[in-house]
């Protein structure tokens, strides 16, 4: 129901951003990122986007897809 981020060490910050409010997903590859394989995904939502950097390439798209799909998935109301 919620994409549950935590990163930092000092401070740790946590975001909570609840899936229905996702209005964007995009992985973003660069030159620099495709030399290690790395993708970062971005979410997009009315109040900003939160960048999750550094997966690879399977986990980016991975990860975008269960997002998608959970974005699909009609309410039970």
């Amino acid at each position: 129901d919620e994409l549950d981020l935590l990163h930092g060490i000092w401070p740790v910050v946590r975001t909570i951003v609840p899936l229905t409010r996702i209005q964007h997903v995009s992985v973003e590859r660069t030159g620099w990122s495709d030399l290690f394989s790395l993708v970062s995904l971005h979410v997009s939502t009315a109040a900003g986007t939160t960048t999750i950097p550094a997966l690879t390439r399977p986990q980016g798209n991975e990860l975008r897809d269960r997002i998608l799909t959970q974005l699909r998935t009609p309410d039970d109301l």
